[in-house]
């Protein structure tokens, strides 16, 4: 991820190697370029960030913006924002699939082997029940 810069302003987000290329095709550059070649033409690293702690990605939305200039380098930065009710509605609604989708599976691969078990008394029913709990709670329906 790299930031072309004009006069110490970020005039480019995100930016590339492939970008420079291509605006300066008459430029014979080198197969790999240096950042110190890249910086000749005003285009610098930038430092991946983490979104910030505490993110909700169901209630918010995280969009990067653009770097920060800090003690000379270059960081990402990260807008958050509510989300829509309609994009909240849509989260919800794909968690709640997932989840449903997941313990289908977890039923069919780990629940369902442990039934047959307790119904020919190589397991107990305490024991299926405890899974069928287990794998509620793993796959939780959000709420």
């Amino acid at each position: 991820m790299f930031v072309k810069v004009v006069d110490g302003v970020v005039d480019v987000f995100p930016y590339g190697p492939d970008v420079l290329r291509r605006e300066n095709p008459q430029t014979s550059f080198p197969d790999v370029l240096s950042n110190e070649t890249l910086a000749d033409w005003g285009v610098f690293p930038v430092t991946p960030m983490e979104i910030p702690d505490g993110f909700d990605n169901v209630n918010q939305n995280a969009t990067t913006v653009n770097p920060e200039l800090i003690d000379g380098v270059w960081h990402q930065k990260w807008l958050i924002e509510a989300a829509s009710p309609e994009e909240v509605a849509q989260r919800i609604s794909d968690l709640a699939q997932n989840a449903k989708a997941s313990r289908a599976s977890a039923y069919v691969t780990e629940s369902d082997p442990l039934f047959f078990k307790a119904q020919r008394g190589e397991a107990t029913m305490d024991e299926w029940i405890a899974l069928v709990a287990e794998i509620k709670m793993r796959y939780s329906y959000p709420t």
